[in-house]
């Protein structure tokens, strides 16, 4: 450990389990490690886990107060979370960190928190709040009197798709017969919960199946609770082979399904709900999405043709009604796909600078 060498801190969630803030986390710590020194302290899974994260982090800050270069990562918790990273804050604030606050949720820019009040102030000044979209810096800005605001696409963390291949579908098994295709396939991809959409899922689907349309809905990930698993065992039951249920997917399953499908359907209510990598990562592989129009999303749909329903309005009804205009043609998906890639650079840029910010 030399004095010369600059430092990077990292204080945050990442998988398991699986969520949004712990997959950026991940990949931004695996980023930085290619370009210099990070000590990474994982603040998820069991509370042991946890106060362990906290405690060692506590340790490093003044240990590595010798580094003349040294700076503190926070991937913003929940309410509860943000407690023991006041006192992380006031730590890396004290012996003269560069200090970056990431934030993952609308929570507390939709509603004023106290907490986050008290932490921007312990952060102090000279801290760099990092975003996920220009709503996210506007809210912060305006909530909070934070002014070192910095937007940090979560496309930087979501590769693109090759639509230059055909689709798995095309080249892994024989094409159905006319009369036994669906004509349409709609997906949804989350921790299965009511929070998440679960039930606005199911009730668009039921919509269409009345309306006698050739359509396969496709479930992909695990449901968080016994609630949830009485909702997909009576679904399963109701819609038989229309229906799929997959489970968790990563990797080649998960890059499978996001190719298949011609539509993801994302009718979120969750309260923390921000920019989802759900919606980046259908992106890249052309398809419409059509989700509530919550935290970022908007703003990660503009361009792409996407359906964004307003939270007053029925999510089913508005679903329906673009569902029946039928899937988006190949070059319409490319069209998306390639917009997605630029997306992506963009974000890519943005992520290299705070790296070389940080690592000089």
């Amino acid at each position: 450990m030399r004095p010369d060498e600059p430092l990077l801190i990292v204080i945050g969630p990442v998988p398991p389990p699986m969520h949004g803030a712990a997959l950026v986390t991940e990949r931004l710590v695996d980023e930085a490690s290619r370009c210099g020194d990070v000590r990474s302290h994982v603040s998820s899974g069991p509370f042991s886990d946890r106060f362990s994260a906290y405690l060692g982090a506590a340790w490093a800050i003044p240990s590595s107060r010798n580094r003349r270069r040294r700076s503190f990562y926070l991937s913003v918790s929940g309410r509860l979370g943000q407690v023991p990273e006041l006192l992380l804050l006031f730590l890396a604030r004290l012996f003269a960190y560069s200090v970056y606050v990431h934030h993952h949720s609308f929570r507390y820019l939709n509603r004023q928190s106290s907490i986050m009040s008290l932490l921007v102030v312990v952060a102090g000044p000279r801290a760099e709040h990092l975003v996920l979209c220009e709503t996210m810096a506007v809210k912060m800005r305006g909530r909070y009197g934070v002014q070192r605001v910095r937007v940090l696409d979560n496309a930087a963390f979501v590769p693109s798709a090759n639509r230059s291949e055909q689709r798995p579908s095309e080249v892994q098994k024989p094409p159905p017969s006319r009369e036994s295709a669906p004509q349409l396939r709609v997906g949804h991809l989350s921790n299965l919960s009511v929070d998440k959409g679960l039930l606005d899922v199911l009730q668009t689907f039921r919509r269409l199946c009345a309306m006698d349309a050739r359509i396969e809905l496709v479930l992909a990930g695990s449901p968080v609770g016994r609630k949830e698993h009485l909702i997909l065992e009576d679904a399963q039951e109701e819609f038989g082979s229309h229906l799929q249920l997959l489970g968790h997917v990563e990797g080649a399953e998960k890059e499978s399904f996001l190719a298949e499908i011609d539509c993801l359907i994302f009718p979120s209510a969750h309260v923390h709900e921000a920019a989802p990598l759900v919606v980046l990562e259908a992106l890249s592989h052309g398809a419409l999405v059509i989700a509530t129009d919550l935290g970022c999303i908007s703003e990660q749909l503009r361009e792409t043709a996407s359906i964004v329903v307003d939270g007053t309005r029925d999510f089913a009804d508005q679903a329906v009604v673009a569902l029946m205009e039928g899937p988006r043609t190949e070059s319409e998906r490319r069209r998306v796909t390639a917009l997605y890639a630029e997306r992506r650079v963009a974000a890519c840029g943005e992520l290299a600078a705070l790296i070389e910010e940080v690592f000089g």
